[in-house]
């Protein structure tokens, strides 16, 4: 995925971490999946586990918008030796 996304014009970091979600998405579905209890397909946990790392992204999107000029002034301050 991390090869296909950018020849399809996105751009690398996207490609990475979209890659890297979907592995994550995978793991937890199947970690579900296995559990002897469970009664679900796994392409239905799969697209389970992708919403609730899509919702947290989004959340986690909103966090940061209120303290974007934190960051800015974390990112822009010089760095000095001690």
């Amino acid at each position: 995925m991390t090869d296909a996304l950018p020849k399809r014009g996105v751009p690398n970091p996207t490609a990475s971490l979209a890659a890297k979600l979907g592995v994550l998405s995978f793991k937890r579905a199947f970690a579900r999946w296995a559990d002897p209890t469970n009664q679900q397909e796994l392409g239905e946990l799969a697209r389970q586990s992708l919403h609730a790392l899509r919702a947290a992204s989004a959340a986690l999107s909103q966090h940061g918008k209120h303290y974007s000029g934190s960051f800015t002034a974390i990112r822009s301050s010089p760095i000095r030796a001690r």
